[in-house]
């Protein structure tokens, strides 16, 4: 019985992976501004970009563009949502079809 166990982890991986489905990309793709000064405009800008499976607000949550600011830098910030979804809508992956991109089992 233990055998048979052990014999499932590789499934369980492969299931795991088919569940991703990109998101859909938007054109233009979507930015939240952050800026220093609201009156005017920084010499300086900022362009933070999500990690593969992060989100914009993670760099506000976890105090990115807070701390930046508290360090005294007159700079604006811009978060782009720049996701999997664009990836994924350009190059070879663009030219299969809709129901094969999704990676869904």
């Amino acid at each position: 019985m233990r055998r048979r166990h052990w014999l499932l982890w590789p499934w369980l991986g492969t299931a795991a992976g088919c569940a991703y489905v990109p998101r859909e990309p938007v054109v233009p793709m979507p930015v939240m501004r952050r800026p220093n000064d609201p009156q005017r405009r920084a010499e300086v800008l900022v362009v933070m970009l999500p990690g593969a499976y992060s989100w914009p607000s993670d760099f506000i949550d976890q105090g990115f563009v807070s701390r930046l600011q508290a360090q005294g830098f007159a700079v604006d910030v811009a978060i782009a949502d720049s996701h999997l979804g664009y990836i994924a809508a350009s190059g070879w992956w663009a030219s299969r079809s809709a129901a094969s991109r999704r990676w869904a089992c």
